[in-house]
């Protein structure tokens, strides 16, 4: 049982660290849409396409007109 938890404990420390060096700012829920996004793309584009999928998402949210990710992908 405390094995669980720390290794729970290990990993919500690696999410926060990679989180705290990213180049744009982001919630779980933010991280969720494009990870659902660039998921459905699976079978459409190659690992180049899904990166520019995210590029794309990303630069329209950094724009003061878009809003959240949510708003951009729905």
């Amino acid at each position: 049982m405390q094995a669980q938890q720390a290794k729970k404990e290990a990993e919500e420390r690696e999410k926060q660290r990679k989180r705290e060096n990213a180049v744009i700012s982001y919630t779980d829920e933010d991280y969720e849409v494009l990870l659902r996004m660039c998921r459905q793309r699976q079978g459409i584009c190659d690992d180049k396409g899904k990166i520019l999928v995210a590029n794309v998402i990303i630069n329209r949210v950094k724009s003061s007109r878009s809003g959240t990710y949510r708003d951009v992908v729905y």
